[in-house]
């Protein structure tokens, strides 16, 4: 689960726990099912910096220390490898403060279909302009 999950209930908080601890064995490596609940993308870099901020502070590590990677693993997706393709349903042309971070690299598609209605058909087509695109990783304005 990425988001806040001190502001929930304590008795959902330990089910959560109890989900993530039961699912999280060495038989469950093929497959990651991430639930953002009481999530946003700005809240999430805002904690990650507060999070930095006092490692600094209390002297953990150094100003110079901090990077891409460290700033990565203070998220709540931390250890999650960043998506390669965003779908966004019902028209919207936005991410919707979705995993900003993680999204710079990200393709993205946009469809007019909801998602409930999102299908196997839509999702091809989705698909489709992906597999033709050549993934640069932000080398092409690097230069």
């Amino acid at each position: 689960m990425i988001g806040e999950r001190l502001v929930l209930p304590k008795s959902l908080q330990d089910i959560i726990k109890q989900v993530e601890d039961v699912t999280r064995t060495k038989h469950t490596d093929k497959l990651d099912l991430m639930l953002a609940i009481c999530y946003s993308g700005t809240r999430d870099i805002l904690q990650a910096t507060r999070n930095i901020c006092e490692k600094v502070k209390a002297g953990v590590i150094e100003p110079k220390a901090i990077d891409e990677t460290l700033f990565d693993q203070e998220l709540w997706t931390r250890g999650a490898p960043h998506p390669d393709l965003l779908i966004r349903t019902g028209g919207r042309l936005r991410v919707s403060d979705y995993l900003m971070w993680q999204l710079a690299q990200t393709e993205l598609y946009f469809s007019q279909v909801s998602a409930p209605e999102f299908g196997e058909a839509e999702f091809l087509q989705a698909l489709r302009p992906f597999q033709r695109r050549e993934r640069t990783f932000g080398s092409d304005h690097m230069l």
